[in-house]
């Protein structure tokens, strides 16, 4: 492997020295997508392809089993009970997901380019939704909706590719039993996405695709949640952080604890570099206003 790639785990790199597949694989892709940072991640459909259909993702759990058995202390590395990573790379992931059966009520777009593929010999059939294009945003008004352009069969030793921020897509169950696929994604080219209600396919909140960033959002609600006009410190620290969304998260926050504080750090809001903060920091002035006008001309008049 060149010495400028990213190094392994030690339990990765002896997972590829135990599986000429994966480490064949890992050694095309790392080439063809160091060399067109562009374009390249889109062209390895191809690897992922001969390499469901080598039966080293066969030979890979019958490893990782043995290793279980002979160590009980073994743990897989960033896994949960329905997904697995199987490579780490400076420019991708590798996982393997067990998809059980249910109902969607929300959609999510994707931060990453992803290629889906079956593992199960009936392959895996899929729903394809088409995010609204930038520049039918800019001069649209309402809610904005996904498309559904129909559903997919994804036949084994194949993938389908979807593309971050444009493509959505949800796996159709056939039954009751959970199905097996491959999901190999590109390094995160959005720092947002939006979620969907599955139902009416509007848009419903923009999210972060930083999970570390999504919690500070979190945060910033649950300390409204407690009522602890304390937390306004801690809250107003947030309000210098690089995401919008965060910031707004800590702005409504403080709002919600200290109103007078709250409007002055919305006339600031109103200067946003952000687009999102500056509309909102002014609406909410707006309505700020218009409430405080309100109660004056209600206010009694004693002469």
């Amino acid at each position: 492997m060149p010495s400028n790639l990213l190094p392994l785990s030690k339990m990765l790199q002896e997972r590829l020295d135990a599986n000429s597949g994966l480490k064949d694989f890992l050694a095309k892709a790392e080439e063809r997508i160091e060399s067109d940072p562009e374009n390249g991640f889109a062209g390895c459909g191809a690897f992922l392809d001969d390499l469901c259909r080598t039966g080293a993702f066969t030979e890979l759990v019958n490893y990782e089993l043995q290793r279980l058995l002979q160590d009980p202390n073994y743990a897989l590395e960033a896994s949960s009970d329905v997904d697995m990573l199987v490579l780490r790379s400076r420019f991708f992931n590798l996982l393997l997901k067990i998809v059980a059966p249910t109902t969607q009520t929300r959609l999510f777009g994707q931060a990453s380019d992803l290629f889906l593929a079956p593992l199960l010999k009936s392959g895996v059939t899929t729903g394809r939704y088409r995010e609204p294009l930038p520049e039918a945003e800019a001069a649209a008004s309402g809610p904005h909706c996904l498309r559904f352009d129909g559903d997919e069969t994804i036949a084994f030793g194949h993938s389908s590719y979807f593309k971050a921020g444009r493509d959505i897509f949800v796996i159709r169950s056939s039954g009751a039993a959970p199905t097996l696929v491959v999901c190999f994604t590109s390094a995160a080219t959005l720092t947002t996405r939006w979620e969907y209600d599955a139902a009416t396919l509007a848009r419903t909140k923009l999210v972060a695709a930083d999970h570390s960033v999504s919690r500070l959002q979190l945060l910033a609600s649950v300390l409204a949640e407690m009522k602890d006009p304390g937390a306004v410190p801690a809250l107003e620290g947030l309000m210098e952080h690089p995401a919008h969304y965060v910031r707004w998260a800590a702005l409504q926050a403080i709002f919600s604890l200290d109103r007078e504080r709250g409007a002055t750090l919305l006339k600031t809001a109103a200067a946003d570099p952000h687009e999102h903060v500056r509309t909102a920091a002014i609406r909410s002035l707006e309505k700020l206003n218009a409430a405080v006008a309100r109660v004056t001309q209600q206010a009694p008049h004693i002469s």
